[in-house]
């Protein structure tokens, strides 16, 4: 995901989600949006700790 220009998706913090392969290519299963303003990417996301859309991993 990236944040795109303020006013993209106001709502979501202007996030863009794109869905990678193991191979780099965009994917998602048939039928469901893959980039853009991806409902299914913005429902996980939206429970991020923090409210700025983004996880965070630490080993």
């Amino acid at each position: 995901m990236f944040q795109r220009q303020a006013g993209y998706d106001p709502d979501h913090d202007d996030w863009f989600y794109v869905r990678f392969d193991g191979k780099g290519q965009p994917t998602a299963p048939k039928g469901v949006p893959f980039a853009g303003r991806v409902p299914k990417c913005i429902t996980c996301h939206q429970a991020a700790p923090g409210n700025d859309f983004i996880y965070s991993y630490t080993r």
